[in-house]
Protein backbone atom coordinates (compact mmCIF):
# COMPACT_ATOMS: atom_id res chain seq x y z
CA UNK A 1 0.00 0.00 0.00
CA UNK A 2 2.92 2.29 0.66
CA UNK A 3 4.66 1.83 -2.44
CA UNK A 4 1.88 2.05 -4.65
CA UNK A 5 0.45 5.76 -2.69
CA UNK A 6 4.43 6.74 -3.00
CA UNK A 7 3.98 6.25 -6.79
CA UNK A 8 1.05 8.11 -7.04
CA UNK A 9 1.57 11.46 -5.08
CA UNK A 10 4.14 12.93 -7.61
CA UNK A 11 1.16 12.50 -10.20
CA UNK A 12 -1.00 14.16 -8.03
CA UNK A 13 1.37 17.15 -6.96
CA UNK A 14 2.68 17.57 -10.73
CA UNK A 15 -1.60 18.24 -11.92
CA UNK A 16 -2.03 20.17 -8.91
CA UNK A 17 1.24 21.75 -9.85
CA UNK A 18 -0.40 22.48 -13.36
CA UNK A 19 -3.46 23.60 -12.97
CA UNK A 20 -2.06 25.70 -9.76
CA UNK A 21 -0.05 27.82 -12.93
CA UNK A 22 -2.57 27.44 -15.18
CA UNK A 23 -5.02 29.55 -12.85
CA UNK A 24 -2.43 32.30 -12.10
CA UNK A 25 -1.51 32.68 -15.67
CA UNK A 26 -5.02 32.70 -16.56
CA UNK A 27 -5.41 35.61 -13.75
CA UNK A 28 -2.06 37.96 -14.55
CA UNK A 29 -3.58 37.32 -18.53
CA UNK A 30 -7.33 38.75 -17.53
CA UNK A 31 -5.66 41.57 -15.41
CA UNK A 32 -3.43 42.97 -18.50
CA UNK A 33 -5.89 42.20 -20.63
CA UNK A 34 -8.99 44.82 -19.07
CA UNK A 35 -6.18 46.77 -18.08
CA UNK A 36 -7.22 50.50 -19.30
CA UNK A 37 -4.62 52.77 -21.24
CA UNK A 38 -5.37 55.75 -23.74
CA UNK A 39 -4.53 55.48 -27.28
CA UNK A 40 -1.02 56.35 -27.33
CA UNK A 41 -0.15 53.79 -24.71
CA UNK A 42 -2.14 51.42 -26.69
CA UNK A 43 -0.67 51.95 -30.02
CA UNK A 44 2.79 51.25 -27.92
CA UNK A 45 1.91 48.14 -26.64
CA UNK A 46 0.20 47.34 -30.20
CA UNK A 47 3.70 48.18 -31.66
CA UNK A 48 5.69 46.09 -29.10
CA UNK A 49 3.39 42.92 -29.37
CA UNK A 50 3.75 42.80 -33.23
CA UNK A 51 7.14 43.46 -33.15
CA UNK A 52 7.84 40.70 -30.76
CA UNK A 53 5.57 38.10 -32.81
CA UNK A 54 7.58 39.07 -35.96
CA UNK A 55 11.01 38.27 -34.01
CA UNK A 56 9.48 35.07 -32.95
CA UNK A 57 7.94 33.96 -36.64
CA UNK A 58 11.16 34.94 -37.91
CA UNK A 59 14.42 33.20 -35.92
CA UNK A 60 11.92 30.35 -34.40
CA UNK A 61 9.52 27.60 -35.90
CA UNK A 62 9.54 25.28 -33.19
CA UNK A 63 6.61 24.67 -31.58
CA UNK A 64 7.45 26.54 -28.16
CA UNK A 65 7.57 29.74 -30.44
CA UNK A 66 4.18 28.87 -32.13
CA UNK A 67 2.35 28.45 -28.30
CA UNK A 68 4.04 31.99 -27.97
CA UNK A 69 2.71 33.33 -31.00
CA UNK A 70 -0.78 32.10 -30.09
CA UNK A 71 -0.58 33.93 -26.78
CA UNK A 72 0.69 36.76 -28.10
CA UNK A 73 -2.38 36.87 -30.75
CA UNK A 74 -5.14 36.15 -28.18
CA UNK A 75 -4.11 38.20 -25.80
CA UNK A 76 -4.31 41.17 -28.51
CA UNK A 77 -7.30 39.79 -29.78
CA UNK A 78 -9.08 39.61 -26.00
CA UNK A 79 -7.86 43.27 -25.33
CA UNK A 80 -9.85 44.54 -28.81
CA UNK A 81 -12.72 42.35 -27.55
CA UNK A 82 -13.14 43.85 -24.37
CA UNK A 83 -12.47 46.97 -25.46
CA UNK A 84 -14.99 46.84 -27.79
CA UNK A 85 -17.60 45.51 -25.60
CA UNK A 86 -17.06 48.49 -23.01
CA UNK A 87 -15.84 51.67 -24.77
CA UNK A 88 -17.73 51.03 -28.13
CA UNK A 89 -21.04 49.92 -26.91
CA UNK A 90 -24.44 51.71 -25.90
CA UNK A 91 -24.16 53.79 -23.20
CA UNK A 92 -20.45 53.30 -22.08
CA UNK A 93 -19.29 54.55 -25.74
CA UNK A 94 -16.34 56.55 -25.55
CA UNK A 95 -18.39 59.48 -27.31
CA UNK A 96 -20.61 59.83 -24.59
CA UNK A 97 -23.62 60.87 -26.66
CA UNK A 98 -26.99 58.13 -26.03
CA UNK A 99 -27.76 56.40 -28.89
CA UNK A 100 -31.01 55.63 -30.38
CA UNK A 101 -32.91 52.83 -30.50
CA UNK A 102 -31.94 51.90 -33.84
CA UNK A 103 -28.47 52.43 -33.61
CA UNK A 104 -28.45 49.81 -30.06
CA UNK A 105 -29.85 47.30 -32.29
CA UNK A 106 -27.00 47.65 -35.32
CA UNK A 107 -24.57 47.76 -32.27
CA UNK A 108 -25.73 44.49 -30.87
CA UNK A 109 -25.51 42.75 -34.23
CA UNK A 110 -22.02 44.48 -35.41
CA UNK A 111 -21.21 42.74 -31.30
CA UNK A 112 -22.48 39.54 -31.72
CA UNK A 113 -20.39 38.88 -34.96
CA UNK A 114 -17.35 40.13 -33.27
CA UNK A 115 -18.31 37.47 -30.50
CA UNK A 116 -18.31 35.00 -33.15
CA UNK A 117 -15.34 35.56 -34.94
CA UNK A 118 -13.51 35.75 -31.66
CA UNK A 119 -14.67 32.47 -30.37
CA UNK A 120 -13.90 30.59 -34.03
CA UNK A 121 -10.28 32.51 -33.17
CA UNK A 122 -10.02 30.55 -29.47
CA UNK A 123 -11.95 27.40 -30.82
CA UNK A 124 -8.91 27.34 -33.79
CA UNK A 125 -6.07 27.69 -31.61
CA UNK A 126 -7.03 24.91 -29.57
CA UNK A 127 -7.32 22.53 -32.26
CA UNK A 128 -4.21 23.41 -34.08
CA UNK A 129 -1.64 24.50 -31.17
CA UNK A 130 0.18 21.48 -31.13
CA UNK A 131 -0.01 19.38 -34.63
CA UNK A 132 0.42 16.12 -34.24
CA UNK A 133 1.71 14.07 -37.20
CA UNK A 134 1.79 10.45 -37.16
CA UNK A 135 4.23 8.13 -38.72
CA UNK A 136 3.16 4.59 -40.04
CA UNK A 137 3.70 1.63 -37.67
CA UNK A 138 5.76 -1.56 -39.33
CA UNK A 139 3.52 -4.63 -39.82
CA UNK A 140 5.03 -8.48 -38.59
CA UNK A 141 6.80 -10.31 -40.58
CA UNK A 142 5.13 -12.54 -41.83
CA UNK A 143 2.29 -11.50 -43.71
CA UNK A 144 -0.07 -14.43 -42.91
CA UNK A 145 -0.59 -12.70 -39.90
CA UNK A 146 -1.89 -9.62 -41.32
CA UNK A 147 -5.65 -9.11 -40.71
CA UNK A 148 -8.30 -9.11 -43.38
CA UNK A 149 -9.48 -6.01 -45.26
CA UNK A 150 -12.50 -5.85 -47.39
CA UNK A 151 -12.08 -2.88 -49.55
CA UNK A 152 -15.50 -0.89 -50.17
CA UNK A 153 -16.21 1.48 -53.08
CA UNK A 154 -19.61 2.74 -52.77
CA UNK A 155 -21.28 4.27 -56.20
CA UNK A 156 -24.20 6.31 -57.15
CA UNK A 157 -24.46 7.97 -60.52
CA UNK A 158 -20.55 8.11 -61.46
CA UNK A 159 -19.77 6.42 -64.53
CA UNK A 160 -18.18 3.29 -65.24
CA UNK A 161 -15.12 5.14 -66.28
CA UNK A 162 -14.30 6.71 -63.25
CA UNK A 163 -15.13 3.67 -60.86
CA UNK A 164 -13.16 1.61 -63.03
CA UNK A 165 -9.88 2.72 -62.17
CA UNK A 166 -10.45 2.57 -58.85
CA UNK A 167 -11.26 -0.94 -58.73
CA UNK A 168 -8.20 -1.48 -60.66
CA UNK A 169 -6.07 0.29 -58.39
CA UNK A 170 -7.32 -1.34 -55.13
CA UNK A 171 -7.65 -4.99 -56.22
CA UNK A 172 -3.82 -4.18 -56.90
CA UNK A 173 -3.01 -3.10 -53.73
CA UNK A 174 -0.10 -4.77 -52.03
CA UNK A 175 -1.36 -7.09 -49.70
CA UNK A 176 -2.28 -11.21 -49.57
CA UNK A 177 -4.71 -11.86 -52.04
CA UNK A 178 -6.84 -14.17 -49.53
CA UNK A 179 -7.01 -11.30 -46.89
CA UNK A 180 -8.39 -8.41 -49.29
CA UNK A 181 -11.34 -8.10 -50.78
CA UNK A 182 -12.82 -5.60 -53.11
CA UNK A 183 -16.50 -4.69 -53.53
CA UNK A 184 -18.67 -2.09 -55.77
CA UNK A 185 -21.45 -0.84 -53.52
CA UNK A 186 -23.54 -0.01 -56.36
CA UNK A 187 -26.67 2.34 -55.69
CA UNK A 188 -27.94 2.60 -59.51
CA UNK A 189 -28.07 -0.83 -59.84
CA UNK A 190 -26.74 -0.74 -62.96
CA UNK A 191 -26.15 -3.31 -65.08
CA UNK A 192 -22.65 -2.72 -67.04
CA UNK A 193 -21.13 -2.64 -62.93
CA UNK A 194 -22.42 -6.11 -62.22
CA UNK A 195 -20.72 -6.79 -65.68
CA UNK A 196 -17.65 -5.52 -65.16
CA UNK A 197 -17.34 -6.84 -61.26
CA UNK A 198 -17.56 -10.22 -62.68
CA UNK A 199 -14.92 -9.75 -65.05
CA UNK A 200 -12.70 -8.05 -62.49
CA UNK A 201 -13.20 -10.56 -60.06
CA UNK A 202 -14.42 -7.97 -57.36
CA UNK A 203 -17.89 -8.22 -55.42
CA UNK A 204 -21.09 -6.32 -56.32
CA UNK A 205 -23.02 -5.25 -53.57
CA UNK A 206 -26.70 -3.20 -54.46
CA UNK A 207 -30.00 -2.74 -52.75
CA UNK A 208 -33.22 -2.39 -53.58
CA UNK A 209 -34.13 1.25 -52.04
CA UNK A 210 -31.54 4.22 -51.50
CA UNK A 211 -32.57 5.24 -47.95
CA UNK A 212 -29.69 7.30 -46.03
CA UNK A 213 -27.44 7.51 -49.17
CA UNK A 214 -24.18 6.49 -48.95
CA UNK A 215 -24.05 5.83 -45.59
CA UNK A 216 -27.36 3.11 -45.94
CA UNK A 217 -25.31 1.76 -48.98
CA UNK A 218 -22.12 0.79 -46.48
CA UNK A 219 -24.04 -0.53 -43.58
CA UNK A 220 -25.85 -2.59 -46.16
CA UNK A 221 -22.77 -3.86 -47.23
CA UNK A 222 -20.97 -4.35 -43.61
CA UNK A 223 -23.88 -6.98 -43.34
CA UNK A 224 -22.72 -8.86 -46.12
CA UNK A 225 -19.10 -9.00 -45.83
CA UNK A 226 -16.79 -11.03 -43.47
CA UNK A 227 -13.23 -9.21 -43.27
CA UNK A 228 -12.13 -8.09 -39.91
CA UNK A 229 -11.16 -4.21 -41.24
CA UNK A 230 -13.17 -1.97 -44.02
CA UNK A 231 -11.71 0.33 -46.26
CA UNK A 232 -13.81 2.78 -47.61
CA UNK A 233 -12.91 4.59 -51.27
CA UNK A 234 -14.31 7.43 -52.46
CA UNK A 235 -15.21 6.11 -56.02
CA UNK A 236 -12.98 8.51 -57.97
CA UNK A 237 -10.27 8.40 -55.18
CA UNK A 238 -7.44 5.80 -56.84
CA UNK A 239 -5.41 4.20 -53.75
CA UNK A 240 -2.08 3.54 -53.89
CA UNK A 241 -0.28 -0.04 -54.02
CA UNK A 242 0.85 0.61 -50.17
CA UNK A 243 -2.02 1.97 -49.21
CA UNK A 244 -3.21 -0.56 -46.28
CA UNK A 245 0.34 -1.22 -45.13
CA UNK A 246 1.06 2.57 -44.43
CA UNK A 247 -2.53 2.67 -42.61
CA UNK A 248 -3.00 -0.68 -40.91
CA UNK A 249 -0.02 -1.00 -38.88
CA UNK A 250 -2.06 1.34 -36.10
CA UNK A 251 -4.42 -1.48 -36.01
CA UNK A 252 -2.38 -4.32 -35.10
CA UNK A 253 -0.13 -1.86 -32.47
CA UNK A 254 -3.43 -0.66 -30.77
CA UNK A 255 -6.44 -2.90 -30.49
CA UNK A 256 -8.98 -0.46 -29.13
CA UNK A 257 -8.38 2.01 -32.65
CA UNK A 258 -11.21 1.95 -34.40
CA UNK A 259 -10.57 4.33 -37.37
CA UNK A 260 -7.89 5.41 -39.69
CA UNK A 261 -8.12 8.97 -41.91
CA UNK A 262 -6.02 9.53 -44.80
CA UNK A 263 -6.00 13.15 -46.67
CA UNK A 264 -8.12 13.67 -50.11
CA UNK A 265 -5.36 14.42 -52.76
CA UNK A 266 -6.60 16.10 -56.04
CA UNK A 267 -3.77 15.86 -58.84
CA UNK A 268 -5.61 18.31 -61.07
CA UNK A 269 -6.64 21.79 -60.71
CA UNK A 270 -10.37 22.93 -59.08
CA UNK A 271 -11.99 25.57 -60.86
CA UNK A 272 -10.58 28.18 -58.47
CA UNK A 273 -6.84 27.12 -59.04
CA UNK A 274 -7.36 26.68 -62.70
CA UNK A 275 -9.37 30.13 -63.67
CA UNK A 276 -6.73 32.01 -61.24
CA UNK A 277 -3.33 29.67 -62.21
CA UNK A 278 -2.80 28.97 -58.86
CA UNK A 279 -2.55 25.30 -58.92
CA UNK A 280 0.74 24.06 -57.57
CA UNK A 281 1.47 27.81 -56.93
CA UNK A 282 -0.30 27.85 -53.47
CA UNK A 283 -1.57 25.09 -51.14
CA UNK A 284 -4.62 23.58 -51.77
CA UNK A 285 -7.78 24.25 -48.75
CA UNK A 286 -7.90 20.55 -48.61
CA UNK A 287 -3.94 20.77 -47.07
CA UNK A 288 -5.19 23.11 -44.00
CA UNK A 289 -7.91 20.74 -43.02
CA UNK A 290 -6.25 17.34 -43.42
CA UNK A 291 -2.59 18.57 -42.73
CA UNK A 292 -3.21 21.18 -39.81
CA UNK A 293 -6.31 20.94 -38.33
CA UNK A 294 -6.85 17.06 -38.48
CA UNK A 295 -3.08 16.72 -37.00
CA UNK A 296 -4.49 19.01 -33.83
CA UNK A 297 -7.29 16.88 -33.52
CA UNK A 298 -5.14 13.78 -33.39
CA UNK A 299 -3.50 15.06 -30.73
CA UNK A 300 -6.63 13.99 -28.06
CA UNK A 301 -8.38 11.96 -30.47
CA UNK A 302 -10.31 14.62 -31.36
CA UNK A 303 -11.00 14.05 -35.42
CA UNK A 304 -13.76 14.95 -37.38
CA UNK A 305 -14.75 11.29 -38.77
CA UNK A 306 -17.51 8.55 -38.54
CA UNK A 307 -17.92 5.03 -36.90
CA UNK A 308 -17.19 2.12 -38.57
CA UNK A 309 -19.82 -0.41 -36.71
CA UNK A 310 -22.41 0.75 -39.11
CA UNK A 311 -21.76 4.20 -40.82
CA UNK A 312 -24.29 6.91 -39.09
CA UNK A 313 -27.07 8.21 -41.56
CA UNK A 314 -26.22 11.69 -40.78
CA UNK A 315 -21.92 12.97 -40.57
CA UNK A 316 -22.34 14.65 -37.18
CA UNK A 317 -23.82 11.96 -35.54
CA UNK A 318 -21.32 9.97 -35.70
CA UNK A 319 -19.16 12.53 -33.79
CA UNK A 320 -21.25 11.66 -30.68
CA UNK A 321 -19.86 8.01 -30.61
CA UNK A 322 -16.23 7.82 -29.50
CA UNK A 323 -15.59 5.56 -26.41
CA UNK A 324 -12.70 3.70 -29.21
CA UNK A 325 -9.43 5.87 -30.79
CA UNK A 326 -9.10 7.12 -33.98
CA UNK A 327 -5.80 8.27 -36.19
CA UNK A 328 -5.30 10.76 -38.82
CA UNK A 329 -2.83 9.93 -41.05
CA UNK A 330 -1.13 13.21 -42.90
CA UNK A 331 0.51 11.83 -45.83
CA UNK A 332 -1.87 11.35 -48.93
CA UNK A 333 -2.69 7.46 -49.93
CA UNK A 334 -5.12 8.15 -52.77
CA UNK A 335 -5.56 10.40 -55.52
CA UNK A 336 -8.37 11.83 -57.66
CA UNK A 337 -9.31 14.13 -60.43
CA UNK A 338 -10.50 17.43 -59.34
CA UNK A 339 -13.99 18.16 -60.16
CA UNK A 340 -14.16 21.01 -63.32
CA UNK A 341 -17.84 21.96 -62.86
CA UNK A 342 -18.07 25.24 -60.61
CA UNK A 343 -21.93 24.69 -59.19
CA UNK A 344 -20.54 20.99 -57.97
CA UNK A 345 -18.10 23.07 -56.04
CA UNK A 346 -20.66 25.24 -54.76
CA UNK A 347 -22.76 22.70 -54.14
CA UNK A 348 -20.15 20.69 -51.66
CA UNK A 349 -18.64 23.49 -49.92
CA UNK A 350 -21.89 25.50 -48.89
CA UNK A 351 -23.41 24.52 -45.72
CA UNK A 352 -26.61 23.08 -47.57
CA UNK A 353 -24.83 20.76 -50.21
CA UNK A 354 -22.31 19.22 -46.85
CA UNK A 355 -25.58 18.55 -44.71
CA UNK A 356 -27.18 17.40 -47.80
CA UNK A 357 -29.67 20.18 -48.55
CA UNK A 358 -30.74 19.93 -44.36
CA UNK A 359 -30.53 23.64 -42.52
CA UNK A 360 -27.45 24.50 -42.65
CA UNK A 361 -27.16 24.10 -38.54
CA UNK A 362 -28.99 21.40 -37.74
CA UNK A 363 -26.65 19.56 -36.50
CA UNK A 364 -26.54 22.05 -33.62
CA UNK A 365 -30.00 21.18 -32.18
CA UNK A 366 -30.12 17.16 -31.66
CA UNK A 367 -26.06 16.50 -31.36
CA UNK A 368 -25.55 19.67 -29.17
CA UNK A 369 -21.78 18.48 -28.46
CA UNK A 370 -21.44 20.76 -25.37
CA UNK A 371 -23.96 19.45 -23.33
CA UNK A 372 -25.87 16.74 -24.06
CA UNK A 373 -25.82 13.28 -22.24
CA UNK A 374 -27.47 10.65 -25.04
CA UNK A 375 -28.82 11.59 -28.52
CA UNK A 376 -31.29 9.78 -29.89
CA UNK A 377 -30.61 7.92 -33.08
CA UNK A 378 -34.10 5.98 -34.51
CA UNK A 379 -32.85 6.41 -37.85
CA UNK A 380 -29.74 3.99 -36.85
CA UNK A 381 -32.19 1.23 -35.55
CA UNK A 382 -32.92 2.78 -32.25
CA UNK A 383 -29.28 2.93 -30.89
CA UNK A 384 -29.11 5.99 -28.37
CA UNK A 385 -25.60 7.36 -29.08
CA UNK A 386 -23.84 8.65 -26.12
CA UNK A 387 -22.29 11.64 -26.36
CA UNK A 388 -21.07 11.65 -23.06
CA UNK A 389 -18.24 9.29 -24.03
CA UNK A 390 -16.67 12.30 -25.34
CA UNK A 391 -14.19 14.27 -23.20
CA UNK A 392 -14.00 18.22 -22.95
CA UNK A 393 -11.57 18.56 -26.09
CA UNK A 394 -13.41 16.13 -28.23
CA UNK A 395 -16.66 18.27 -27.76
CA UNK A 396 -15.31 22.03 -28.52
CA UNK A 397 -13.47 20.06 -31.25
CA UNK A 398 -17.24 19.19 -32.37
CA UNK A 399 -18.78 22.19 -31.66
CA UNK A 400 -16.40 24.31 -33.47
CA UNK A 401 -17.28 22.22 -36.97
CA UNK A 402 -20.67 23.02 -36.76
CA UNK A 403 -20.50 26.28 -35.53
CA UNK A 404 -18.38 27.51 -37.89
CA UNK A 405 -20.95 27.21 -40.46
CA UNK A 406 -22.13 30.29 -39.01
CA UNK A 407 -19.38 32.25 -40.52
CA UNK A 408 -21.35 33.27 -43.69
CA UNK A 409 -23.66 34.85 -41.13
CA UNK A 410 -20.88 36.83 -39.58
CA UNK A 411 -19.04 37.60 -43.09
CA UNK A 412 -22.18 39.53 -44.44
CA UNK A 413 -22.85 41.47 -41.10
CA UNK A 414 -19.07 42.52 -41.60
CA UNK A 415 -19.52 43.90 -44.67
CA UNK A 416 -23.09 45.89 -44.33
CA UNK A 417 -22.32 47.74 -41.29
CA UNK A 418 -20.43 50.27 -42.95
CA UNK A 419 -23.72 50.89 -45.01
CA UNK A 420 -25.83 50.92 -42.25
CA UNK A 421 -24.42 54.51 -41.73
CA UNK A 422 -23.61 55.36 -44.86
CA UNK A 423 -27.19 54.81 -46.19
CA UNK A 424 -29.47 55.47 -43.36
CA UNK A 425 -27.00 57.52 -40.94
CA UNK A 426 -27.22 54.81 -37.79
CA UNK A 427 -24.27 54.13 -36.20
CA UNK A 428 -22.77 50.80 -35.13
CA UNK A 429 -19.72 51.60 -33.29
CA UNK A 430 -18.77 54.42 -31.13
CA UNK A 431 -15.39 55.61 -29.85
CA UNK A 432 -12.15 57.43 -31.13
CA UNK A 433 -10.93 56.58 -34.36
CA UNK A 434 -7.25 56.47 -33.42
CA UNK A 435 -8.20 54.00 -29.89
CA UNK A 436 -10.52 51.36 -32.57
CA UNK A 437 -6.97 51.61 -34.54
CA UNK A 438 -4.85 50.98 -31.86
CA UNK A 439 -7.23 48.18 -30.41
CA UNK A 440 -7.98 46.60 -34.04
CA UNK A 441 -5.18 46.86 -35.48
CA UNK A 442 -2.84 43.70 -33.65
CA UNK A 443 -5.74 42.08 -33.55
CA UNK A 444 -5.94 42.03 -37.33
CA UNK A 445 -2.53 41.97 -37.99
CA UNK A 446 -1.76 38.44 -35.29
CA UNK A 447 -4.68 36.48 -36.08
CA UNK A 448 -3.95 36.59 -39.52
CA UNK A 449 0.22 35.66 -39.24
CA UNK A 450 -0.24 33.41 -36.71
CA UNK A 451 -2.68 31.44 -39.18
CA UNK A 452 -0.33 31.98 -41.72
CA UNK A 453 2.42 30.26 -39.45
CA UNK A 454 -0.22 27.21 -38.56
Amino acid sequence: MGAAYAGDEPGILVRLLRWLLLIISAVILIYFVVLPLDWKHQLFVSIALMLAAFVLSHYSKGQAASLAFAIISLFSSSRYIYYRFTKTFGFGAESGSQPQTLDMIFMIILRCAELYAYSILVLGFFQTIRPLERKPIPLPGDPQQWPSVDLFIPSYNEPLSVVRQTVRAAMNIDWPAELCRVYILDDGRREEFRQFAEEAGCGYITRTTNEHAKAGNINVALSKTTGQFVAIFDCDHVPTRSFLQMTMGWFIKDEHLAMVQTPHFFYSPDPFERNLNLFRKMPNEGELFYGLVQDGRSLERHLFLRVMRGVAPDRYRGNQRHRRRNRHRRRPHLAAHADCRLEYRVHQYSPGGRLGHRKPFQPLRPAHPLGARHVPDSAHRGIRSPAGGCDFGQRLCYFNAMFYFLYSVARLIFLTAPLVYLLFGHHSTRGYSLTIFAFGLPHIVLSTLCSSRS
